[in-house]
């Protein structure tokens, strides 16, 4: 009652009747001095909760007795006094301790309501953001508006995160004021809750100080998970969620023998963050200890894996062998403790033989995409969109990126079946500004003819003038139905920029339509249907299908890749492709590789990929040694602004993907993604 007075300045067993709103008075005022005919005060309502007895009244909702704005903790009160004076005895607060719980927590539960309210202003945010940035990933649609309206957007949803999380802080030390000096579980557990949501916020780029902090809160308020369970918070921690493989062959489209599942081979080990010299930890992860060990048959229903990252072998008879990575989520943990839900890790397999050893199997399943703008900031090119998941198929691609030698072999074989123009549209060429008829043009055509002969001093000629100049060297021999063409070697000598060319270098200096010709003559030769990877199928292997930035982890270190800004000293002078796999510095710093086997990811040269920007553009994935721009090494990053019929000596690798006869997937860059709670 004195709760009730105090909050509203009102009596909750007097009359009401309607008040004047327009005159600024309430729904609701008391009518003083109303009493019985027989002179004495009603109080029927107070009679009843003072011997425990059903009532029909109910004093009025303090919305009716009060005006103007009120504090969002009123709310509360109000349903605490309601309660205490429920019509039903058996719906009322029981004791005086229970009241004091239920007005303490009282603005920690207001103000837990009011983070819940920002939390879905941030998921409403976050899709505006992603919508507006997916609107307008090619520079020519952007205007200054627009351009200002998204970074205000990205502005907007990190100043409600910062807020959010600081809400989290500010309401454990109204928290702990409240256990002072009463154990009060309602409080401990509201804050293993909110400090639980807000490490899993904040994932594995939380500061080390900052998680640990959290950790040791939690296990400080270490109550049950819910009311009615044992499963506490600090279990939640140490907890392990069960794995469950499903073993299925891909192309049969049906699941594998018994014998074969019975038999097969399994080895998890942990990928382990890394720390310096002084002990602190690092954005990178590297290959750890096993963890578990044995034939699928002894660990199926007994696999059991903390949160974090691994990488699984399988070795299953008569079947290929490749890697699959595993993210362990704290939410899999949860799962699995609190509601008994295992991880589904569905694992589809290739028989042996049909996979050539320059392929490795990327099974299918949700990956993350896009651009982190809350830990990395904003992006300084628009052709990344905010980070999301996406489901993709299972698929097979390239270990490595096609070489100058398997170009070559590409290119000779064409020219043995007389497809000479052909060639001279695939053959790597740097395109230079059209040499107008000088003396200097006729000098170096003359040069051509004394080397090479008429016919190839007469293409010099027509090439200079159309601004072509060849990386490599076609050469007539013979003459009429004899005449023949071959193919200088291209290691025998440099190209145009004077730098050597190197039969394991990645291909480059090539236009688009050369690399879809290089997949359909592979397609033709194997028997296979080949093509190039859509952005999101490569970004999902240069991610390992983790939410890492790179192969290795978070963190961009310029000397794990072949880039110019790996390059110091006398090795600036070799900032052209290199060997694929090899690092000129030192090879162990070399860490563009995934868990996959795939090397030069996002390093040496850019690479194509099939998914389309503006009409006649492609997409482009990762970086190269020849142009020192950093933000192309990340695989969020989307380059629409490549003519498929033009050349760079900086663009031109390519890798080549096997679907097993499932359509090329839906570049996901240009929807919206749904809404996830």
């Amino acid at each position: 009652v004195i709760l009730y007075e105090i909050a509203t300045a009102q009596h909750p067993f007097g009359k009401f009747v309607p008040g004047d709103e327009a005159s600024g008075q309430p729904k609701l005022v008391p009518v003083r001095h109303d009493r019985r005919p027989d002179g004495m005060p009603e109080l029927n309502m107070r009679s009843a909760l003072t011997y425990g007895k059903e009532t029909s009244a109910e004093p009025p909702r303090f919305s009716d007795l009060l005006v103007g704005e009120q504090p969002p903790y009123l709310s509360e009160l109000e349903g605490i006094a309601h309660r205490a004076m429920h019509p039903d005895p058996a719906q009322r607060l029981q004791s005086a301790s229970e009241l004091r719980e239920a007005v303490l927590m009282s603005r920690a539960r207001a103000e837990r309501e009011r983070l819940g309210v920002l939390r879905r202003q941030m998921r409403e945010s976050t899709e505006l953001t992603k919508a507006s940035w997916r609107q307008f990933n090619v520079a020519s649609k952007i205007d200054p508006a627009q351009w200002t309206s998204m970074h205000q957007l990205i502005g907007r949803l990190r100043e409600m995160r910062e807020s959010w999380h600081q809400g989290v802080e500010e309401l454990v030390i109204r928290l702990k004021e409240v256990t002072k000096y009463e154990n009060i579980p309602a409080a401990r557990r509201m804050i293993a809750e909110i400090s639980w949501e807000r490490l899993i916020d904040g994932g594995d780029r939380m500061a080390e100080a900052v998680r640990q902090s959290l950790i040791r809160r939690i296990r400080e308020n270490d109550v049950p998970v819910r009311e009615e369970g044992t499963l506490t918070f600090g279990g939640l921690l140490d907890g392990e969620a069960g794995i469950a493989l499903s073993f299925r062959d891909l192309e049969a489209r049906a699941g594998i023998s018994r014998e074969a599942s019975s038999t097969a081979q399994a080895r998890i080990y942990s990928l382990n963050r890394e720390r310096d010299a002084e002990g602190h930890e690092m954005g990178s992860y590297r290959r750890g200890e096993l963890v578990q060990e044995g034939r699928w048959s002894d660990l199926q229903g007994n696999l059991r894996l903390s949160a974090g990252y691994y990488v699984m072998e399988l070795e299953v008879p008569g079947y290929h062998s490749d890697p699959v990575p595993l993210h362990v989520r704290p939410q899999a943990v949860y799962n699995y403790l609190v509601d008994g839900q295992s991880m589904i890790v569905p694992v589809e397999l290739v028989r042996e033989g049909r996979l050539n050893s320059g392929l490795t199997l990327v099974q299918g399943g949700r990956s993350t995409t896009g651009y982190d703008f809350y830990q990395d900031g904003i992006p300084s090119n628009v052709y990344s969109f905010p980070t999301h998941e996406i489901e993709l198929p299972t698929f097979a691609i390239s270990r490595k990126p096609v070489t100058v030698g398997d170009y070559q072999e590409f290119i000779e074989s064409m020219l043995a079946e007389g497809r000479i123009d052909e060639v001279r549209t695939y053959l790597p060429r740097k395109n230079t500004p059209p040499q107008r008829i000088s003396r200097d043009l006729f000098r170096d055509t003359w040069r051509v003819y004394r080397e090479e002969g008429l016919r190839a001093a007469f293409e010099h000629f027509l090439n200079r003038q159309r601004g072509y100049s060849y990386y490599w060297k076609v050469r007539p021999q013979g003459f009429g139905p004899w005449k023949q063409y071959r193919l200088t070697d291209p290691s025998s000598h440099a190209d145009p920029n004077g730098d050597p060319i190197l039969e394991s270098q990645p291909i480059s200096a090539i236009t688009y339509h050369a690399a879809e010709a290089y997949a359909a003559w592979r397609s033709e030769r194997e028997g296979r249907v080949y093509d190039l990877p859509t952005a999101e199928e490569k970004e999902k292997v240069d991610r390992n299908s983790f939410p890492w930035n790179f192969p290795w982890g978070y963190d961009f270190a310029p000397f794990h890749l072949i880039s110019r800004l790996a390059f110091s000293g006398e090795l600036k002078a070799t900032t052209y492709p290199q060997p694929v796999g090899k690092h000129l510095m030192d090879q162990r710093y070399y860490r563009d590789q995934t868990l996959y086997g795939t090397v030069d990811n996002l390093g040496n040269v850019r690479e194509f990929t099939s998914s389309q920007g503006e009409p006649e553009y492609v997409v482009l994935s990762g970086g190269s040694v020849r142009v020192p721009y950093g933000p192309f090494y990340y695989p969020a990053s989307r380059n629409y602004a490549h003519r498929r019929n033009a050349v760079d000596d900086s663009v031109g690798a390519f890798r080549l993907v096997l679907r097993f006869g499932r359509p090329r997937p839906q570049d996901h860059s240009a929807e919206p993604p749904p809404v996830q709670e």
